[in-house]
């Protein structure tokens, strides 16, 4: 919810294509729709490599709204972590946006994570300190 436009819930599925042992790379091909403020189709790319510790994953997403009158605009949300302990992760996010006609924002901050069971949770602080600061808070299922 407020994911990719405020006042709109967005839903997606996916597949996921792992490739490697010791070095990871994973593929995961994604669509999905947003329903409120916003609405319409969505398509996008995951991408993540992780050596031992240390992770860095990028979701790519073109969204087309069909409700807001905004056309389209591209979408990427991009982490790089360490996780000391299994359960934890630590790191800087940076998201990057343009909707349609409208210059580039990019933004970034600091993300810590925690896993339990199969509940991914995750807190991000974008432009710490600064006059537009924010706070994002993720939680993630997997199955």
């Amino acid at each position: 919810y407020n994911y990719e436009a405020l006042r709109t819930a967005s839903f997606f599925v996916g597949w996921n294509l792992a490739f490697g042992d010791t070095v990871t790379f994973t593929l995961t091909p994604i669509a999905g729709c947003m329903v409120g403020d916003a609405g319409g189709p969505i398509l996008g790319l995951e991408l993540s490599l992780e050596w031992g510790p240390l992770s860095w994953s990028s979701q790519g997403e073109w969204v087309t709204d069909l409700v807001g009158g905004t056309c389209g605009y591209l979408y990427a949300w991009s982490e790089l972590s360490v996780s000391p302990w299994e359960w934890v992760r630590l790191g800087l996010a940076l998201q990057r946006t343009r909707v349609f006609h409208t210059p580039r924002e990019v933004i970034f901050g600091p993300l810590v994570g925690v896993t339990v069971w199969k509940l991914d949770l995750s807190a991000y602080w974008f432009q710490p300190g600064g006059i537009d600061q924010f706070f994002v808070a993720s939680i993630g299922v997997s199955f």
